[in-house]
């Protein structure tokens, strides 16, 4: 039977023991001085120390101010501050909830990013399970990688996209603006896995049809 506890109910009525405040980061990943909006969500440690390594050891520390304050602040990427409280029904619910269910690219990057770097493992099987479904071919590929790149690259992301990437006509690594930006933003290693896979296909695909 699903809990009756969720962090969007009344904090008092349901008894919620903490808070996370979820501000901007800026370029460093340290707090947006410039930034003043935050967000709190009162929330309840047991659900939260039940599927995050990060939460469970805030929970077991006995020093600093975030505990005597039962209070943790987050400094995210605007992405991950918008998709936080997706987080939170996901660790609440042990899924991604019905109103989660159409979660473009964006968010599933973005819970990618808050499944690292708050050590949730169910919820980066969660996120890679959805992008491995959704994903249709190629140019999505393309776009997932080019996300992940935005928050400093994912290796788990980028070595599955990368793969269906090299899969493009390769004439498209040479003449395609939006491929080239890719390419671009990559690496130096993962730009030459890429051309190199990308090249084996070719190789596969004219050998395959010559023999066709």
């Amino acid at each position: 039977m699903e809990s009756n506890i969720h962090w969007r109910r009344d904090p008092d009525d349901f008894y919620s023991d903490w808070k996370v405040i979820v501000g901007l980061q800026d370029k460093d990943g340290e707090e947006n001085k410039e930034e003043k909006d935050t967000a709190t969500y009162n929330v309840h440690r047991v659900f939260l120390s039940g599927k995050s390594k990060f939460f469970e050891t805030q929970f077991t520390t006995k020093v600093g101010k975030e505990t005597e304050f039962s209070t943790t602040r987050l400094f995210l990427p605007e992405g991950a501050c918008e998709a936080f409280p997706l987080f939170l029904n996901f660790i609440y619910s042990g899924g991604f909830a019905s109103d989660d269910a159409v979660l473009d690219s964006d968010k599933v990057i973005a819970l990618h990013h808050l499944s690292d770097r708050l050590l949730v493992p169910s919820l980066k099987e969660a996120t890679m399970k959805k992008m491995k479904h959704d994903m249709k071919g190629p140019d999505d590929a393309v776009g997932y990688c080019m996300k992940a790149l935005g928050y400093g690259g994912m290796e788990e992301i980028l070595d599955y996209a990368l793969k269906e990437v090299a899969t493009l006509p390769y004439e498209r690594f040479k003449t395609d603006k939006t491929v080239q930006q890719l390419k671009d933003m990559l690496p130096p290693e993962k730009q030459v896995t890429l051309l190199e896979m990308a090249l084996e296909f070719a190789h596969y695909t004219n050998r395959r049809f010559r023999f066709s």
